[in-house]
């Protein structure tokens, strides 16, 4: 016979005796973790713990479009199975200036540029640009106020004609960032893409060179991090 422990409850009426089994729960099976931190988490995480894990039973997720490493530790073993996310994350200067994705007007990015000297590693060239920003938007109002009478259409032309190559505007300087979180400053270089809308200029800051140093330095990082954990524990890796 096993030997088994039960719960027993014994109950008196007064005329006889009952006796309750209690038999427990089931233990509920240990449910896999999930980590998320930057790029350098799944590494950071296996290079103390490869020894718990089983490299036949583990793979890494390489997925370059978002800039993700997610490393999948003992996946048919629910009592260590782990979930490892690592994300490279652009720099807050990177994603506060807005390199080829945010529209300015002329009052947002000469408050940027007032408000934020460290972006610039030519501060002579910053109080340039300001000032030609200040001139800029009266020579823009003034033309505005003098094609009043003109068609939409015909008042629309006028101006972005006026903005492309007749008012004065500083087009091309240099901005200094991180690209991610945690690396150096990098120096880039910029110019001013305007267009006119609604007769405002809508102006935005483009850089042909940071698309193709933004793709190359997510290829190589996420190689980087993948030969790091491969040093310590050499699973599968795949592409997604």
């Amino acid at each position: 016979m096993d030997n088994k422990k039960l719960n027993i409850e014994a109950k008196f009426d007064g005329n006889e005796i009952q006796i309750v089994e209690r038999r427990g729960l089931d233990s509920k099976p240990m449910k896999g973790v999930e980590i998320k931190g930057l790029i350098s988490a799944p590494y950071d995480f296996i290079k103390k713990k490869h020894h718990v894990y089983e490299v036949s039973d583990s793979f890494l997720l390489i997925d370059e479009s978002n800039r993700k490493l997610i490393l999948e530790l003992n996946t048919s073993n629910p009592y260590s199975s782990n979930i490892v996310y690592g994300q490279l994350e652009f720099g807050k200067m990177y994603r506060q200036i807005g390199v080829n994705s945010k529209n300015y007007t002329i009052d947002t990015l000469r408050e940027f540029v007032q408000m934020n000297p460290h972006f610039f590693p030519d501060q002579k060239i910053r109080k340039e640009i300001l000032r030609k920003l200040w001139d800029f938007k009266a020579q823009f109002n003034t033309k505005v106020e003098n094609m009043a009478d003109l068609q939409a259409g015909k008042r629309k032309v006028a101006l972005e004609k006026s903005v492309a190559g007749e008012l004065d505007i500083v087009k091309t300087f240099q901005v200094q960032m991180p690209m991610f979180t945690g690396d150096d400053v990098e120096v880039f270089d910029v110019e001013l893409f305007l267009q006119v809308a609604n007769d405002e200029v809508q102006i935005q800051l483009f850089s042909e060179s940071l698309i193709l140093k933004e793709h190359e330095a997510i290829e190589r990082r996420m190689k980087l991090e993948y030969e790091k954990i491969s040093r310590v524990f050499d699973c599968s890796q795949v592409k997604i």
